[in-house]
């Protein structure tokens, strides 16, 4: 109900959340938790993603702050954060992805039967391509890989979704979080 969001607002100020930021982190986070096949992929329903999302803005991004107030309306600038954390998690996807491409192509040559479905990769995949995802995977989050997203998120660096150097970096940024 409408009367509760005042409430909530209260609640979460109380906590030490901001909410405004709080949104913004959401958005921020919402591609990659919806792209990085280390946050479960289809193996989570969508509700349950976005929950997922607003725990882990709730828990990292306040304390790098992100603490600028919304350049206009609210919506334009929701979907602005969330351009701004597409190239990161693309990044930082595409090296699971990678991995799961590798682990398909020695089914490939080995002569493997049909690919199975599998909840934790996002296509039709072997059991070397499930195997290497899944190593892919904890590797990322072994390494610290949800911490420095996170803190790559939170930063000031803007990301303009139409600048193409600024797409590069966020790639470069993202294969850096994921490999090292």
């Amino acid at each position: 109900p409408p009367e509760l969001l005042p409430l909530l607002l209260v609640e979460l100020s109380r906590w030490g959340l901001d909410p405004e930021g709080w949104l913004r982190g959401v958005a921020r986070l919402i591609p990659t938790v919806l792209l990085v096949p280390a946050f479960g992929l289809r193996a989570l329903p969508f509700p349950a993603q976005l929950l997922f999302a607003f725990i882990l803005a709730a828990s990292t991004l306040p304390q790098a702050g992100i603490h600028q107030p919304l350049p206009g309306p609210w919506l334009l600038a929701l979907l602005g954060d969330v351009a701004r954390g597409l190239p990161v998690a693309v990044s930082a996807a595409a090296t699971i992805w990678a991995a799961t491409m590798a682990g398909n192509l020695l089914d490939e040559l080995r002569g493997a039967q049909h690919p199975g479905e599998f909840p934790v990769v996002d296509s039709d995949s072997g059991p070397f391509g499930v195997l290497l995802s899944l190593a892919a995977s904890i590797c990322f989050l072994e390494f610290g890989g949800p911490a420095r997203l996170a803190e790559t998120l939170a930063s000031g660096a803007t990301v303009a979704p139409f600048n193409v150097w600024a797409l590069v970096h966020g790639a470069i940024t993202g294969i850096q979080l994921a490999v090292l």
